[in-house]
């Protein structure tokens, strides 16, 4: 089905796009035509594209980037909206070579300012696959170690080293989450730590005091320590030392009385 399509002669040539893409494609006998966005409408996909001879077409399709389908009852099953920005570089491939039966079928990246040669265009990096998106987001990946790094425009970045088996994520408060085959770290902010690991947990605090749990038993280290909230019990028995807060002496050796007791109440 044709899709309607407007062709105005509203602008000047683009000299820019003109340089570097030239005019051979919207030459008779060809099948597209390269310009640039300069309006989109998610209602039905298409986008307004100028081209480089100065022809303003609008309402052009825009090339699902999933596989499109539908249930017998005309239900989206598969499929994707991703329309390329206002100022995108693109290609409308025309089959028949009648604009009326075009679309955007992808873009491209010129050399047209210093920051793309300095951010996409550069050397050494052909295993590499780099998006940057609307929004501030950036995706790197490395397609020969199958490694994953998304990060934004400001703290945000997630790094997934699939050759490492390993996870690390920094969000935008500066909280940090370490996941590796040893165990999962988190550091918080404040520079509070969980450490979590074959050996147990460890959980230290910004202030130096510190909990171990561990298959021998658990250790508190605190520089004051203060239990509350109603009773502590405690059951066993203190041998005698010479040292320690503990009274070895079940009983009083003159009355008999009991020197010990397995509950604290009022905590």
């Amino acid at each position: 089905m044709a899709h309607e399509i407007t062709i105005n002669m509203l602008r000047k040539p683009q000299a820019p796009l003109q340089a570097v893409l030239g005019l051979a494609s919207e030459r008779p006998g060809s099948i597209g035509a390269w310009g640039t966005v300069n309006a989109r409408h998610s209602e039905d996909h298409t986008v307004d594209v100028t081209l480089a001879s100065g022809f303003d077409i609008t309402r052009i399709p825009v090339a699902s980037r999933e596989w499109a389908t539908v249930d017998d009852k005309e239900k989206p099953l598969l499929g994707g909206r991703d329309l390329p920005p206002v100022g995108a570089i693109v290609f409308i491939l025309m089959p028949t070579g009648e604009p009326e039966t075009g679309f955007v079928i992808a873009s491209l990246m010129p050399p047209l300012s210093p920051k793309l040669k300095t951010d996409f265009l550069v050397k050494d990096k052909e295993a590499e696959a780099l998006s940057v998106i609307e929004g501030g987001w950036k995706k790197t990946y490395d397609k020969e170690k199958g490694d994953l790094q998304i990060e934004d425009d400001d703290t945000f970045v997630l790094i997934v080293k699939k050759s490492e088996k390993k996870i690390d994520l920094t969000d935008w408060n500066g909280n940090n989450l370490v996941i590796d085959e040893n165990g999962a770290k988190i550091t918080d902010a404040n520079s509070n730590e969980i450490t979590m690991d074959a050996s147990g947990i460890v959980v230290l605090d910004k202030n130096g005091n510190k909990v171990e749990l561990a298959s021998g038993g658990a250790t508190i280290t605190t520089a004051q320590g203060k239990i509350t909230g109603g009773t502590f019990q405690m059951n066993g028995a203190a041998a005698p030392s010479g040292s320690g807060p503990f009274c070895g002496l079940p009983a009083c050796l003159f009355t008999g009385a009991p020197h010990v007791g397995n509950l604290v109440s009022g905590t």
